[in-house]
């Protein structure tokens, strides 16, 4: 949770962003945002949103930051600049398509790391799945993604 605050707190402080936090109907996505939502001032959307709805909120988006999860291609669905979180799979295997370029992929070390395989004799595809698998993602690395896409394709000012 703490990365995450620290990564809000960024984008709040040098972009002047407004956050808006959604998540499954689950408890765990639930709790994470009610935890976030404690430390850092956010709209918490999370468990309250259909799919047509998140996809309305994606699209009115400027930048979507999440894992490598559905809501990833929804946002290259509707070209709204996503970064998405790889460590358990590879962003050139599942990334969203037009924005695979923005994808902080740490999963060649989850692959060394967790799945103890080198490239020549790890199947593709094969998921890097882990207790600790996603703390490989450092705030450094997201932080560095997204002021690449703020140059490239955001109008954000500092």
């Amino acid at each position: 949770m703490d990365r995450y605050v620290q990564v809000i707190e960024y984008v709040q402080t040098n972009w002047n962003a407004q956050v808006v936090l959604t998540g499954g109907p689950g408890n765990n996505d639930k709790l994470l945002a009610e935890a976030i939502s404690s430390k850092v001032s956010v709209t918490n959307l999370a468990g309250k949103t259909k799919p047509k709805q998140l996809l309305a909120v994606i699209e009115a988006s400027q930048l979507l930051l999440c894992p490598d999860t559905g809501p990833s291609h929804m946002a290259a669905a509707v070209s709204t600049p996503v970064v998405a979180l790889h460590a358990v799979t590879s962003a050139q295997v599942s990334g969203p398509y037009i924005y695979q370029h923005f994808a902080v992929d740490c999963y060649p070390e989850a692959r060394d790391t967790i799945l103890k395989k080198s490239a020549e004799n790890n199947i593709w595809g094969t998921h890097a799945h882990g207790p600790n698998t996603m703390d490989l993602i450092t705030v450094e690395a997201v932080l560095a993604k997204l002021e690449e896409v703020r140059l490239n394709i955001l109008q954000v000012t500092r």
